[in-house]
C-alpha cells in the first residue's frame, strides 16, 4: 500500500502518525543534561543543549554540570533568547554513605543532583561547592572532592533533591 498525496502533504503515514517530515509534539523536559564543562561526560555547549531543546518545542530544560556550575552563565543567556525556561543545578558529590554492595569505584560516594528553586537556592548551592572544594588539596582525584549529607542538609534550603 503507498501513501496517498494528501497523506503526505499533512505528515502522516499509512496509520495516522506522525512521519519524518513532521516532528510528533512531546511534553518531555530534560532534566539531567550534562554540557561539555563536565568534562569527559557531557559533550555538547549549553548553546548546542538549549538549540536542541527549541528543535524539540521543550518549554524548559536543566542544566546539571559535574561538581560546579560551569555552564549555567552561557546556558541562562541562550535559553533567555531562545525562549525556553532554564532550570540551574549541579550533579553533586556526596560521601558519607555505607552501602552493603558497592558498585561504584569510589566506594562510598554517590552523585546526587540538586536543582536550585530560586536565588536562595543557587547562593546555597555555590556555597555548598564552594566549601566542598576546599576542604580537599588542589589537585583532588575524583571522588576525593565530595561534600557530606551533613553540610547538605545545612545548604537544603531553596535546593530541590
Amino acid at each position: 500500500m503507498t501513501e496517498s498525496k494528501e497523506q503526505r502533504a499533512k505528515g502522516k503515514g499509512q496509520s495516522g502518525l506522525p512521519t519524518v517530515h513532521r516532528p510528533l509534539r512531546t511534553d518531555y523536559i530534560e532534566l539531567h543534561a550534562r554540557s561539555a564543562f563536565s568534562f569527559l561526560e557531557g559533550a555538547s555547549t549549553p548553546e548546542a543543549l538549549i538549540g536542541a531543546g527549541a528543535e524539540l518545542d521543550m518549554p524548559a530544560m536543566a542544566l546539571l554540570d559535574r561538581d560546579g556550575v560551569y555552564g549555567a552563565p552561557r546556558f541562562h543567556m541562550a535559553a533567555k533568547k531562545s525562549d525556553i525556561k532554564a532550570h540551574i543545578g549541579a550533579e553533586i558529590a556526596v560521601s558519607g554513605f555505607k552501602f552493603q554492595v558497592s558498585s561504584s569505584k569510589n566506594g562510598d560516594v554517590i552523585y546526587l543532583p540538586l536543582l536550585v528553586c530560586n536565588r536562595t537556592g543557587y547562593q546555597n548551592l555555590c556555597r555548598l561547592i564552594t566549601l566542598m572544594k576546599l576542604r580537599v588539596p588542589k589537585h583532588a582525584k575524583p571522588g576525593e572532592c565530595a561534600c557530606s549529607v551533613i553540610s547538605i542538609a545545612r545548604k537544603k534550603r531553596a535546593i530541590m533533591r
